[in-house]
């Protein structure tokens, strides 16, 4: 093959192979063949922690709110806090606004809580972090519960043994799946 050749090949490989690394770019799940809910990173949040929300209402000006992030194979979250003092436990339920439930996940427990204002925590939930109902399932059961309305998050303190604050966990308005 003469220098000319070599060099005219070479060129339009090159031309080729940019083109075709552009429309990876521009359009990945067209020649990948990536299924967008694959990677859905669903939100859910409980944004108005209050007193008045337990069953039966504490008096309590604490409040608080708490965000879920599924990632498929476990469930980041964190749980701020304000006015709360000498916190001892907090859990996931399985129940309806207005009614009581058993607990499904525990996300902080402590037997000498340290005395004093309580901020808040985050760590992840994985199947293995399940309980009661939901032992030995998949996360997606819990996500189902978080989806339905059927979950709801507590704090519990020294002063409210059977829970401070508490939120019905939502969907969070315009959860993404991850990709544009």
């Amino acid at each position: 093959m003469s220098s000319r050749k070599t060099k005219l090949a070479t060129f339009s490989a090159y031309i080729i192979l940019t083109l075709g690394i552009a429309a990876l770019a521009y359009a990945p799940s067209t020649f990948l063949n990536l299924d967008k809910a694959a990677f859905a990173q669903e939100t859910f949040v409980a944004l108005n922690m209050t007193g008045a929300n337990e069953v039966p209402p504490a008096n309590s000006t604490a409040s608080g709110s708490a965000q879920f992030v599924n990632n498929q194979t476990f469930i980041d979250y964190e749980i701020s806090a304000s006015d709360l003092y000498n916190a001892t436990a907090a859990h996931i339920h399985n129940g309806r606004a207005g009614s009581n439930g058993p607990i499904v996940v525990t996300l902080y427990n402590t037997t000498d809580p340290s005395p004093g204002l309580f901020g808040g925590f985050s760590g992840n939930i994985t199947a293995s972090s399940l309980e009661g109902s939901l032992k030995g399932h998949k996360l997606s059961e819990l996500v189902d519960l978080m989806s339905n309305g059927q979950a709801y998050v507590n704090v519990h303190t020294i002063k409210y043994k059977n829970g401070e604050i508490r939120d019905q966990i939502t969907e969070e308005a315009g959860n993404a799946t991850g990709l544009t």
